[in-house]
């Protein structure tokens, strides 16, 4: 849970739950508006990508680049649903970045190097790694979903130094769903179809270009389709693992831009001068959100078909509800009501997605979506039960006994159970130690699965041989079932069967009963009860890990019926849930959250938390929340307890990483020690972690092209023409002493810019005769003034780009003025009239009105509405095309975050917030 803070959205709860329940309407799959169930057992699964898993909502837990947030839309629906009664069951597998294929496929993350203990001295390459993966030298927290490869990387048998490299993968999110899960809410599309080279490509100063956009709205386009595909599949996939009764609901997605017209221009701003491009990214992002929309409609419409009922939810009112509080394209701009992030956070993966505030109001969406609930009771619960079954030559009477029980076991849980999965591991002694080839020291003989046939036949595959010496490797048997992919949410049940004292720790692998304890808590946890069918041997040397765990151990020899009072044992405990996993800094406050527990009969009386992970209760309360300040580092398992009316318990345990910067990245390896950054980006590859690096990106902009907002170049448009009028008395084109200024007099600019659009501009000369054309692109340009008897070239000024040329006279015109660069400029041009008595009468200008001493601005070549507007300019220092405002140039160059975050986005200079608070003040 995040750390507390005021909890104001809350307060208009009501108002919006009644302003959204009207549209969400059987077309689309959700059941009308109904009263919530009360006090009913409900799994909730999230599945899909950042807008699922809670990028931009921050506090940030779980595997590393996933980005899930206690804030994210469906956790605060499950939130909401709790506060009903209701006994919430939230898990989420949504992943920053993930398509569609990571739903049904395990995903590749990163890699890291990890050295072995020990290094290469007596052993060989295979030997190094079975003692690496016994080491855990890959570890993670997140043992349910995220799992490691191992392959050598550094084999010095001269220094005696081995190291492996540690391959990351993320199981297939639908892994975590089956007949327990009630509903699946998820959003997913956006990355198939390259949202964010969109973003990057459409709105990112720096990046943004229209043609690069139009490419990549283009090619999303082309892949709608089988994004439609895609997605029908997926949601029969789904249906494939669910109960009829369970539903899924698809959520969509906000628009990127709060208007529908946009236009991006370019130019090549020097010479030679070539066709710019223009593309309405307001108007085509917002379309092809439509389409997507159209896409996954029709998606969810061919699933619901095939299912011969609407199984599948379609949410497609996040466009409407988020109206007016998207993000504002402009560079100069900020939406101060929007509801998406813009280039407005140090966190990249941030950008483009929903606030906190966003997220909750997609958690309104929901809450008038029928959702299946459950009676809380033990044949409502769900249950993964592993039997780890010494095989040794003693158990073969032992193993008939299991044969012989088989179906009346898969009969038992099919009765006593929601829904059920099974396993086999079996368990000998390492050859290693024996010196038999025969034994092993753990085989999982059977997945875990719910074919009463595959139970059957794998229980009947037993054989009794082997074993060497009197203790056996029963901790090898209970760790290869822990490691196992149990489902989340649901209760663990391990249940080992020996007649022989388990190695402790065993000879080879090392383990220890302390050892499997911790595996065993990190997954849940695995509860653990061993059954001794010999003299009493095997009981006393396992206890300790059946106590740990949650479990108890039992002797007798009458296997059958012991099986089956474990199971049933086990089932009609209270089913125990924290709503982990946590992280927060030293010194904030957490609320703890244990109300998806409940009891399968009576009440649950009492509520026990460890709250360091050392196995003792810190805090006993009589309600399943706790509120607790957490004072100092802690890296453990947080564990809740929860006891039943009739004094049966069970544990819950999950992720607590209580840090000096609320993140879960060690100090001593932090590229940002003092600040909470999950993701660890360091663009410029300096060290030093954006979150706290005063210049974090390295600006990369093509130094030819200058790309601009069409309606508001700014200081994009800042090339200038000027010059003076003067009365001409014999026609020379010069000025000579006694030539008089002339005022009043209309200058006229015509010609095209250097995109190639038609540009006409003017300016009236002042009492001087001075007269100066500003807000221009570069460009080529005709120059006439109304009356002229001559003209006169003028003269580039100083830093103009190379090429730009004062004009050639043509008659009384002058013709081909060249401004090449962005803030280019030609000076002293002149236009000689003849003297005329009294004040000269001014012609109409050619466009917009004069203005006193200054020009007529053409609306092809608005200047900006900036007086100090200037430019950090593709011109011949190479430096970025940005435009900006004046003294804010620092603060745009430290936010223009140009990069590309997994599953999120890119660029924008965020300065311009300040200079619009100082034209508000003014």
């Amino acid at each position: 849970m995040r750390p507390r803070r005021p909890l104001l959205h809350r307060a208009t709860a009501a108002a919006t739950l009644a302003a959204v329940a009207a549209s969400l309407l059987v077309a689309v799959g959700l059941a009308p508006a109904q009263a919530a169930p009360t006090g009913d057992a409900i799994k909730v699964l999230q599945i899909g990508d950042s807008y699922s898993a809670g990028n931009g909502a921050g506090a940030y837990y779980g595997p590393a680049d996933c980005y899930r947030s206690h804030d994210s839309w469906a956790a605060e629906y499950s939130e909401w649903l709790a506060d009903q009664g209701n006994h919430v069951t939230f898990v989420t597998r949504a992943c920053s970045g993930a398509v569609s294929q990571n739903v049904l496929s395990d995903r590749k993350m990163d890699s890291h190097l990890a050295y072995v203990p020990g290094g290469t001295i007596g052993r060989t390459q295979e030997e190094g790694l079975a003692a690496a993966k016994a080491a855990k030298v890959c570890s993670t927290k997140y043992v349910d979903e995220e799992y490691f490869e191992y392959s050598v990387a550094i084999w010095d048998t001269v220094r005696g130094t081995f190291a492996v490299d540690c391959q990351r993968y993320l199981r297939a999110q639908i892994e975590a769903v089956g007949r327990d899960t009630d509903v699946v809410v998820f959003t997913m599309g956006g990355n198939d179809l390259g949202f964010a080279d969109i973003v990057k490509q459409c709105f990112a100063v720096g990046f943004r270009d229209p043609g690069d956009c139009r490419e990549k709205v283009t090619d999303a386009r082309a892949g709608i389709g089988q994004l439609e595909d895609d997605l029908t599949d997926l949601l029969g996939r789904l249906r494939d693992r669910m109960r009829p009764d369970a539903k899924v609901v698809l959520l969509s997605y906000p628009y990127l831009s709060n208007t529908d017209s946009f236009v991006l221009r370019s130019l090549r701003d020097r010479l030679p001068f070539v066709s710019g491009d223009t593309y309405d990214i307001g108007h085509e992002v917002r379309a092809l959100g439509d389409e997507g929309d159209a896409a996954q409609r029709a998606a969810v419409a061919r699933a619901n078909t095939a299912a011969g009922r609407p199984f599948v939810s379609y949410v497609d009112t996040v466009k409407e509800h988020f109206a007016g509080h998207e993000p504002d394209p402009s560079a100069t701009n900020r939406n101060d009501d929007r509801w998406i992030h813009e280039f407005d956070s140090v966190t990249m993966a941030e950008w483009y997605h929903p606030t906190t505030k966003g997220h909750y109001e997609e958690s309104t969406l929901l809450r008038s979506s029928s959702v299946p609930g459950r009676v809380p009771s033990a044949s409502a619960g769900s249950i993964d039960l592993v039997f780890a079954i010494d095989t040794t030559g003693s158990m073969d009477w032992v193993l008939q006994s299991v044969k012989d029980t088989a179906t009346r076991m898969v009969d038992h849980l099919a009765a006593s159970s929601g829904s059920y999965r099974f396993a086999l591991v079996t368990f000998r002694d390492d050859p290693v130690y024996t010196g038999w080839d025969g034994d092993y020291a753990a085989r999982v003989d059977l997945p875990f699965t719910s074919d009463p046939d595959a139970i059957r036949t794998a229980l009947a595959g037993m054989v009794a041989d082997g074993g060497g010496d009197w203790p056996e490797t029963a901790l090898s048997g209970m760790q290869a079932a822990i490691d196992l992919p149990w489902r989340p949410g649901v209760k663990k049940v391990l249940i080992p069967i020996s007649d022989a004292p388990a190695h402790d720790p065993e000879p080879m692998s090392g383990l220890t009963s302390a050892t499997v304890i911790a595996n065993a808590l990190a997954v849940d946890p695995v509860e653990v009860y061993p059954i001794d069918v010999g003299t009493g041997a095997f009981a006393p040397s396992v206890e300790a890990v059946a106590a740990g765990t949650g479990g108890s151990t039992t002797t007798s020899l009458d296997v059958a019926e012991t099986l089956l009072d474990t199971i049933s044992t086990a089932m009609d405990k209270p089913y125990a849930w924290v709503q982990g996993p946590y992280v927060a800094r030293v010194g904030d406050t957490l609320r703890l959250d244990a109300r998806g527990s409940y009891a399968t009969t009576g009440d649950l009386v009492s509520f026990e938390w460890d709250l360091d992970g050392d196995g003792s209760y810190d805090v006993t309360t009589s309600t399943p929340t706790l509120e607790h300040t957490f004072g100092a580092l802690v890296d453990a398992y947080l564990a809740v307890r929860v006891t039943d009316s009739a004094g049966r318990a069970s544990i819950a345990t999950t992720p607590l990483a209580i840090t000096d910067d609320g993140d879960e990245t060690p100090a001593d390896v932090d590229v940002c020690p003092t600040v909470a950054d999950p993701g660890q980006e360091d663009h410029d590859g300096d060290g030093v972690g954006d979150a706290c690096d005063p210049s974090p990106f390295v600006l990369e902009t093509d130094p030819e092209v200058v790309v601009f907002e069409a309606d508001d170049p700014g200081a994009v448009a800042s090339s200038t023409v000027s010059g003076v009028v003067f009365e001409d008395a014999d026609g020379d084109g010069l000025r000579e002493a006694g030539d008089a200024p002339a005022a009043g007099v209309t200058v006229t600019l015509t010609g095209t810019d250097a995109g190639g659009a038609p540009v006409t501009a003017g300016a009236v000369s002042t009492a001087d005769g001075s007269w100066s054309v500003t807000g221009l692109l570069p460009g080529t340009y005709v120059l006439r003034a109304a009356g002229a008897v001559s003209a006169r070239s003028g003269a580039p000024v100083a830093a103009s780009g190379a090429g730009t040329a004062g004009g050639t006279v043509v008659g009384t015109s002058l013709e081909s003025v060249v401004l090449s660069g962005v803030g280019a400029g030609v000076e002293a041009v002149g236009f000689g009239v003849r003297s005329a008595s009294g004040p000269a009468t001014p012609t109409s200008p050619p466009t917009g009105a004069p203005t006193p001493g200054g020009p007529v601005v053409p609306p092809a070549a608005s200047a900006s509405p900036e007086p100090d507007s200037e430019v950090l300019a593709a011109g011949p220092s190479g430096s970025s095309p940005l435009a900006t405002t004046g003294s804010d140039a620092g603060e745009v160059l430290r936010w223009a975050m140009l990069a590309l975050a997994v599953g999120a986005l890119t660029v924008l200079g965020a300065a311009a917030a300040a200079r619009r608070t100082r034209r508000q003040e003014d």
